[in-house]
Parts: structure tokens; C-alpha cells; sequence
């Protein structure tokens, strides 16, 4: 497997994946990218590129131009280098890839977590990996898939009516392999919860990976919760990031200051911070200026302008703005809910629950609702402060929480 920034290049299989999904090129589209690929750095001639591609053909140049432009319309242009009077040039430097078509997860600042994620798994248990949108759950569990010692994992992305309507089959898939791994199991929460337990009551030696918003509420669960990254392992993320975004070195890099300034403003949030370093690649003069103009701006002005989609220079089509992404969990939300995660954003600090159930109709509900946000994620609770047990939990709010709420939600 060749990597190169959000794809996935199989010579054997002769398959391109962008982010998991199927890249569909022509095959001698893909005969022209395999030959760059393999030869990164070198500049292959057009007269090679047409002997290749087109063996029986004297003259294959026009269709050479004309695979060249598809792959550049597919990859952005800035993968495969016209060198005039030479032939083509592939700008970047793919590295090799574990198995498996997904994006690379990476395990930067999760080293701990990846140990007590495999330190949990055993056969008949269910392990819920929680969090965040964004936070890097499937990011994770791409890991312990590529790199874990558990043998192949069977990995079942969620949707609904997925395990509804296929899930007796499934079941007897999963039974011939040790661990299955439902992703994004929010989109059918009382789905993946019955299946999973239909999985472990019929087959007790498979282990089971979750990840969700939100616990499944499965006996026996065990739940992981993933934070921001800390400081150091978010300074790591950027370089490797903006690595995989650009084939190439172009301008001055991000000075460790404004990067810490990003780490401090989206709380370690390792999907902006993927995003902005993306952003920046793709912008004229070089990631570091690019930085320092993304950090005058407010954090709510970045979920329109930051997005998932990782290819610089690639056109505007189908790229995802982080606000619809990171806001999908607030528009299922009871109006006491809503009522409480804005209570939450007019405070600077953390509130105790029970200064926030004294202020509302029915405390009771109040607490209820606080519960239920932080089960989602989208309230985070925090231990006593300055070290009195006696005081009870905080709960409070991401800063990107906080900036959805400034813009996406009516007070």
C-alpha cells in the first residue's frame, strides 16, 4: 500500500481509496499514477508513460494528456508535475501504508489510550470508545484494526437500518473473527446497542469496539473517553498533518508559538487542528502566514472555513464546513437541553449542578438534562477543584462547543 495525503494506492489490487471510499479511474488512469507513484521524485518520460500504459499503441501521446488531466482533476493538480520538454514528475513522497484502504489514524498523543484501549478488550466484553465529534474515536479504532495484535478485525461502519436489516448475517460473519468494530454507532445508538448484544450472547469469544458520542449502555460495558490532545502531542500532529496535505515544501513553516495558539484555542481538538493544517497547505505563501491569518480570526469563524476535505487544491466539491460536522449532535437536542448548554456558554468557568438546578423550574429535569449532555459529550464534567473531595463536579464546555453555540443555535 502507497499513502499520499488522504489516499490509499494498491498496486496488487491496482485500487485508489480516498478516506476509505473507492477512487473509480480508468485503467490506464491508474497504469499512469502507479508508474509515478513508484517512482517518486523521478521524472518518467511521456515515450514510458505511453509504453506502459498502451503497449500496442505507436503513438498513445493525446491519450496520455488526457489521463494526465483526469488524474489531476480527481488527486488536485498539485500531485503529478508537468516538467516541459521531459515528461511528468509525481511531486509527492508516498510513504507505505498498513493494510487496509482507511486513512491513516496515526497514534500521535494516543500512545496511552491505544494501551488501555487493548488493555480492555477481552472476549465477551464490549469496550465503547466515547467522546467528542471529532475527537479521534475512529482514528483510534483505525489503529487498533491496522496495528493491533487481535488478528483481522471484522469493521462494520453504522448507519441506520445497517444492523437492522442485515444483522443475523452479520452476526455470523463476526463469529469467525476475534474482534468486530462497529464505528459511529450514534447513527443507530438502539441498534448497535441490540446487535452487540445479540453478538456477544451468541459468540462470547468475540470482543467487541464501539465508537459513539455516547455509552451503549451494553452489561458489561466498559467506556474509553477521549480529550484534546495535551500540548506536546498536538505540536506533533501539525507537522505530520500539513505533511500528508502538501506533495511538497512551499514556504515558510508555522512558528512553535502560533501552533501552541492553535493547541490553546481549539483545547487539542485534533480534528481542527488536521483541518487547519490542511487549510494552511493549500493557501499562497506558505503554512506559516496562513496560520497567523487563521489565528486572527475568531474560533467560530474557522467552522465555515476549515473543512474535512484534506486535498489542497482540489475544487470546492462536496467539502464538508467542520460546523455541520461537529454540529450534528446539537440538532437532536430537547429544548431544557438547549436551554442548559447556553446557560453553560454565558459562564466563563464551570458550573456546579446544583447552582444550575437552583435556577431552573424543575431541578430535577435540570439534572437530568445535564446528565444526559454529558453522557453525549457535549458537556464535559470535571473532578473537584484545588483538591476538595468535598466539592462536587463542574461541568462546563469545549471551546468548540462554545463556538457553535455563538453561531449555529439561537439564544
Amino acid at each position: 500500500m502507497l499513502r499520499f495525503g488522504a489516499y490509499v494506492l494498491d498496486p496488487a489490487a491496482r485500487r485508489l481509496w480516498h478516506e476509505g471510499e473507492p477512487v473509480p479511474l480508468r485503467d490506464a488512469a491508474l497504469t499512469v499514477l502507479l508508474t509515478l507513484a513508484q517512482r517518486p521524485g523521478e521524472v518518467v518520460s511521456k515515450r514510458t508513460l505511453c509504453e506502459t500504459a498502451w503497449p500496442a499503441l505507436d503513438d498513445a501521446e493525446n491519450n496520455l494528456h488526457v489521463e494526465i488531466s483526469a488524474l489531476r482533476k480527481r488527486l488536485g493538480a498539485a500531485w503529478v508535475v508537468t516538467v516541459p520538454g521531459r515528461g511528468y514528475q509525481f511531486a509527492g513522497a508516498p510513504q507505505r501504508a498498513a493494510s487496509g484502504p482507511g486513512p491513516d489514524p496515526g497514534l500521535v498523543g494516543r500512545e496511552g489510550d491505544m494501551a488501555a484501549l487493548q488493555a480492555a478488550i477481552v472476549p465477551g466484553r464490549l469496550v465503547t470508545i466515547t467522546g467528542e465529534a471529532g475527537i479521534g474515536k475512529t482514528w483510534l479504532a483505525q489503529a487498533l484494526a491496522a496495528h493491533g495484535s487481535a488478528g483481522e478485525a471484522l469493521w462494520l461502519a453504522v448507519s441506520p437500518g445497517t444492523l437492522d436489516h442485515a444483522g443475523a448475517a452479520l452476526v455470523e460473519q463476526a463469529r469467525a473473527r476475534a474482534l468486530v468494530i462497529l464505528d459511529g454507532c450514534d447513527a443507530a445508538l438502539a441498534d448497535a446497542a441490540q446487535w452487540a448484544t445479540a453478538v456477544l450472547d451468541a459468540a462470547p469469544a468475540i470482543a467487541l469496539v464501539a465508537t459513539s458520542r455516547e455509552r451503549l449502555r451494553v452489561s458489561g460495558e466498559v467506556v474509553l473517553r477521549l480529550g484534546g490532545l495535551a500540548a506536546l502531542p498536538a505540536a506533533r500532529l501539525w507537522p505530520q498533518a500539513l505533511q500528508t496535505a502538501m506533495p511538497a515544501d512551499a514556504g515558510p513553516p508555522a512558528e512553535p508559538s502560533s501552533i501552541e495558539a492553535l493547541y490553546r484555542a481549539v483545547d487539542g481538538h485534533p480534528l481542527v487542528i488536521v483541518a487547519a493544517a490542511r487549510w494552511c497547505a493549500a493557501q499562497a505563501g506558505g503554512p506559516g502566514p496562513a496560520l497567523r491569518r487563521l489565528l486572527a480570526r475568531p474560533v467560530p469563524a474557522w467552522l465555515d472555513l476549515l473543512d474535512d476535505e484534506p486535498v489542497a487544491g482540489a475544487s470546492g466539491h462536496g467539502r464538508t464546513p467542520l460546523r455541520v460536522r461537529l454540529a450534528a449532535p446539537l440538532g437532536a437536542l430537547a429544548p431544557a437541553e438547549h436551554e442548559l448548554l447556553h446557560r453553560l456558554a454565558g459562564s466563563e468557568h464551570p458550573l456546579h449542578a446544583d447552582d444550575l438546578a437552583a435556577t431552573w423550574p424543575d431541578p430535577w429535569e435540570a439534572i437530568e438534562a445535564l446528565g444526559r449532555l454529558a453522557d453525549r459529550s457535549l458537556v464535559r464534567v470535571t473532578g473537584p477543584a484545588d483538591g476538595d473531595v468535598a466539592s462536587p463536579p463542574r461541568h462546563g464546555l469545549s471551546p468548540l462547543v462554545r463556538a457553535l453555540l455563538s453561531t449555529a443555535m439561537p439564544s
